[in-house]
């Protein structure tokens, strides 16, 4: 696997770590036989969306900017924290989201 040593892969999902259906399941799985795969090589990141009722957002603020929706200012929060099997996982929440 040289094309992906010391990279970092990327899951984009609107659920993973919230296990409410069945793409939060089916993306663990994934994660878990890509790290199997990979090893020490790379690094798996995932970035999901945080919601309201998911609770607590126990995770550290890492980053916040603003964007424009509708004419709208909206201010992005980015929380960083790491899952149970190891994952670092970066959450967004949004000023109208709190």
């Amino acid at each position: 696997m040289p094309n992906l040593k010391d990279r970092t892969i990327v899951l984009v999902s609107p659920e993973i770590s919230r296990l409410k259906g069945g793409l939060g399941r089916v993306l663990v799985y994934k994660t878990i036989d890509m790290l199997h795969l990979i090893g020490n090589h790379a690094k798996v990141v995932w970035f999901e969306p945080y919601y309201k009722d998911f609770g607590e957002m126990n995770g550290v603020l890492v980053d916040e900017f603003k964007i424009s929706m509708r004419g709208r200012e909206i201010v992005v929060e980015i929380y960083k924290r790491t899952h149970v099997i190891q994952v670092p996982t970066k959450k967004a929440r949004s000023s109208r989201s709190r």
